[in-house]
């Protein structure tokens, strides 16, 4: 997911810039998968269309991203 937004599925790194979560450190290097869920979930529990959140789901976490959007919903302190 994070390696398919850096290097190169335009789709899935649209998704994590439409939800202003960056993957990536500012020196190249991909960030901790755990900050990056964090974060993910931050952005979902401020968001309220819930097809969109669906939709973004699925564009970066995969088939299975739309069954984590009520855990995404709790946001960080959901994790």
């Amino acid at each position: 997911m994070l390696k398919a937004a850096k290097d190169g599925s335009k789709e899935t790194a649209a998704a994590f810039d439409k939800l202003g979560v960056k993957v990536d450190d500012g020196k190249g290097h991909i960030r901790n998968t755990d900050e990056v869920l964090e974060d993910l979930a931050e952005r979902f529990s401020e968001m309220e269309s819930s097809s969109e959140k669906t939709a973004l789901a699925i564009q970066v976490l995969g088939k299975s991203g739309a069954a984590m959007v009520p855990l995404l919903n709790e946001g960080r302190e959901g994790i």
